[in-house]
């Protein structure tokens, strides 16, 4: 019973984390905007699609912990219920990885938010 409470708890705090990393991304994104009106090759469409993912993966996170929080109130948090879960959890890694990814080519390949861009 206390595991299940935990595992809701660190859900929540995943979906206050991605809200966070989103701000943070967002500042990053602004500097980096400001000074791509100078240089050639700053990769616009790679920074849309980072941000797109960013968007879904804090939505996916905050609608699985509405989900996950009305099973466990309502007592209906067993069975199918469990694996269904386990599977959305493992789809929600997936989403982490890909914006993860599309975020550290922005830095390691473009040098976005990094004093290259101050």
């Amino acid at each position: 019973q206390s595991f299940g409470i935990t595992q809701l708890v660190l859900l929540g705090f995943i979906a206050v984390a991605a809200v966070l990393a989103a701000l943070t991304g967002n500042q990053a994104e602004q500097i980096a905007s400001q000074a791509a009106e100078t240089i050639s090759n700053y990769p616009k469409e790679l920074v849309e699609l980072h941000e797109s993912f960013a968007t879904y993966t804090i939505w996916y996170f905050i609608l699985l912990f509405g989900l996950r929080f009305y099973f466990v109130v309502k007592k209906k948090f067993e069975g199918k219920i469990k694996y269904a879960f386990a599977a959305l959890a493992l789809a929600g890694c997936v989403l982490v990885l890909t914006t993860g990814k599309l975020g550290g080519d922005l830095v390691y390949k473009y040098g976005i938010g990094t004093s290259l861009f101050n």
